[in-house]
């Protein structure tokens, strides 16, 4: 499913859409310090929808390519919609994490299948942002519908740029999944 076509930008004051929460950074190694303000943005969507392009042999197989989509709200508002792409680059039973968060193939007791993803959340008027990263997403069969991430513990994405007012933006993307199956997406943004 196809979001309609926008009629006219997203009706929204950018100044009410942006917290800004001031962090002061001092220059490691150095005598003198900097000042860079983050700006905190936080939206949510629903469930995406989801297009999905398994490769052989059947069930989770290296290459397979999920494309998704769904609109994106602030305070109940509809402010955008994000479109993205995913390609399971290691399925569990492949999975040699060495790290100590990572157990092979298993996060917090359920499945998982490691994916490359690539997403843009645009909010009208050309204005938006690109995350990218890699996502452990349940393996198939582990839930019902979309491949969920898992609910325990939030992701992380870097934020690798933007258009309009956040054509110099860097930063990160923390994605909670919610227990009524919505996500929670925060934004921590340098601007410039």
């Amino acid at each position: 499913m196809r979001l309609a076509p926008f009629k006219k930008p997203f009706p929204i004051a950018m100044t009410a859409l942006l917290v800004v929460t001031p962090v002061f950074v001092s220059a490691c190694g150095s005598s003198s310090s900097s000042s860079s303000a983050v700006t905190t943005l936080v939206v949510t969507q629903p469930t995406p929808t989801e297009h999905i392009n398994s490769v052989s042999p059947a069930g989770p197989s290296i290459g397979d390519i999920n494309s998704f989509e769904a609109p994106i709200y602030q305070n109940g508002r509809l402010v955008g919609e994000l479109s993205g792409v995913r390609q399971l680059i290691e399925t569990s039973r492949d999975l040699q994490w060495v790290t100590k968060d990572r157990i092979p193939g298993v996060v917090n007791g359920v499945t998982v299948n490691e994916w490359s993803q690539s997403i843009e959340f645009y909010f009208g008027n050309n204005n938006s942002l690109v995350v990218t990263g890699q996502r452990l997403v349940a393996q198939q069969g582990s839930n019902t519908g979309f491949g969920l991430i898992t609910s325990a513990k939030p992701q992380y994405l870097a934020v690798t740029g933007g258009t309009g007012i956040y054509r110099f933006a860097h930063g990160e993307l923390k994605t909670l999944r919610n227990s009524d199956g919505s996500y929670t997406q925060t934004f921590e943004l340098q601007l410039g």
